[in-house]
């Protein structure tokens, strides 16, 4: 009888994303967020993502797009989600204020299997945002 143990680790990744409005990932700046590992000595596998967080940089936002894509070198990219962003009142520029931006959390999951990236593109040129993604690598090791 054969025994395997599911071993996992910590994968998290961060990055601003470029604007781009291609939709078909073929062209133009696609920022790496995170890429999906892989345990030494373990079968099948990949990332799960547990969050998602995408915070922007100035006070005030425009209504507009975070677009996700995955792939690898194999199949391409790919789009996976798209992110609306909802206008954002400007906040005032007080010392008490400085930290009231625009952020959205994203729960929930999706795995990408190993070897795969996840990237994202800004929908708008104007605004800046940083995607965080947490999540886990996992796989199947046999039992010793």
């Amino acid at each position: 009888m054969s025994c395997t143990n599911l071993q996992t680790q910590v994968n998290t990744g961060i990055g601003q994303p470029a604007y781009n409005e291609d939709l078909a990932g073929t062209s133009g700046s696609f920022t790496t967020i995170l890429t999906a590992g892989t345990i030494v000595n373990a079968v099948g596998g990949g990332t799960v993502v547990t969050k998602m967080i995408i915070k922007a940089y100035q006070s005030s936002v425009d209504q507009g797009m975070i677009r996700l894509f995955m792939g690898n070198a194999d199949v391409g990219k790919f789009l996976f989600k798209e992110i609306v962003i909802p206008a954002y009142p400007p906040v005032p520029a007080t010392t008490a204020n400085l930290q009231k931006t625009f952020s959205m959390e994203l729960n929930g999951g999706f795995t990408l299997p190993s070897g795969y990236i996840l990237y994202a593109t800004c929908g708008i040129d104007t605004q800046d945002y940083n995607v965080m993604a947490i999540g886990y690598d996992y796989g199947y090791c046999p039992c010793v």
